[in-house]
């Protein structure tokens, strides 16, 4: 959808280019728009192929990370879950 000619690519486009930039080849796929892909799901929450419920919380007293979420994806933490995690979304090719 960056590749769109339309006013609201445009600025996601311009917003994000240096986020995009400094994380090139940081997963397989690129680049993943956290907050608009977060409103698609909101608007149309038919997008969603597949999700998971996982405990999940915000560390704020690491050593190595500060403001990051942390999911614990195999139930370690054997915390009740409290959040539905995206894990597959329909977008177009």
């Amino acid at each position: 959808w960056f590749s769109r000619e339309t006013p609201r690519a445009r600025f996601i486009a311009a917003i994000s280019e240096q986020c995009m930039s400094k994380s090139k080849g940081d997963t397989p796929q690129g680049w993943e728009c956290a907050d608009p892909i977060a409103v698609a799901i909101a608007l149309r929450p038919h997008l969603v192929l597949e999700s998971k419920q996982v405990f999940c919380e915000v560390e704020v007293q690491g050593q190595c990370t500060r403001g990051m979420s942390v999911y614990d994806h195999k139930g370690a933490s054997k915390q009740r879950p409290n959040l539905q995690l995206v894990t597959a979304l329909d977008t177009p090719a």
